[in-house]
């Protein structure tokens, strides 16, 4: 739950924002353009894909206003929000793609971890480094009281009713959109694989099939059980006070 709640306190202050402006900045260089500016740094599934995640998480934490967090104009709706010693919060989340299962084995599924995983480190990333956002949060200045982590796998089923954070009631409606995610994914990276080599067209027609087999309820297997081949999900937040940040600083 408390993943949810600092979400809920970061929507609330980006809800306010009049303006939005997108920059596009290298994200190892972006506290050189907006050190100190923002309540609220969000990165999604980004810290696997760079070749210095230390460097980028600290660039993060830059970030962070220094100073005292003017409390929200609607107080009705943020009572009980940011305390006023705080400069900002910090969320991240990203995965350890060691996490991903299958059962029974499904081709598409594996030649698809085994392609993310092997492109992730040809690129410079590591798709397993969910679990290690903590150690580079530390070294960014974050103390260990103000540090939290939530982790899950999110997994769809055929066959079984399975109970978790993504479920919604409905075993048919969450399967399905498991399938259609990994058919989104599947499809924008194929070329990619050929390209790198990390993969034959053989084996990419021979994934195409097993994915099609399941996207069909005629042909899906009677039991099916898989997670997003991105594995076990890890879900960072921390807040930083304006002492501290002053102190890092």
């Amino acid at each position: 739950q408390g993943w949810i709640e600092y979400k809920r306190r970061a929507s609330g202050y980006l809800s306010e924002l009049i303006e939005v402006e997108f920059k596009c900045i290298a994200g190892e260089e972006v506290s050189k353009v907006c050190a100190s500016q923002f309540d609220v740094v969000w990165m999604r599934f980004v810290v696997v894909h760079v070749s210095d995640p230390e460097c980028l998480v600290r660039a993060a934490v830059a970030c962070l206003k220094g100073t005292n967090i003017d409390e929200p104009t609607n107080t009705e709706q943020h009572d009980d929000d940011i305390d006023g010693d705080e400069a900002g919060i910090i969320l991240i989340e990203d995965c350890d793609a060691t996490g991903a299962v299958a059962s029974p084995p499904w081709y598409v599924h594996e030649l698809f971890h085994r392609g993310h995983t092997e492109a992730s480190r040809k690129l410079g990333g590591d798709i397993r480094r969910g679990p290690h956002i903590g150690q580079y949060l530390l070294a960014a200045g974050i103390t260990a009281d103000n540090l939290f982590c939530s982790t899950f796998v999110p997994m769809f089923g055929h066959g079984v009713h399975l109970q978790g954070p993504i479920s919604d009631g409905d075993d048919a409606r969450t399967f399905e959109r498991g399938v259609r995610l990994l058919r989104m994914s599947f499809d924008s990276l194929r070329s990619k694989f050929l390209e790198m080599e990390l993969c034959s067209p053989a084996e990419i027609d021979k994934a195409e099939e097993s994915l099609r087999m399941m996207e069909q309820e005629d042909t899906a297997p009677a039991h099916q059980i898989f997670s997003l081949p991105g594995g076990k999900v890890f879900q960072w937040w921390a807040t930083m006070t304006a002492q501290e940040k002053i102190e890092v600083g």
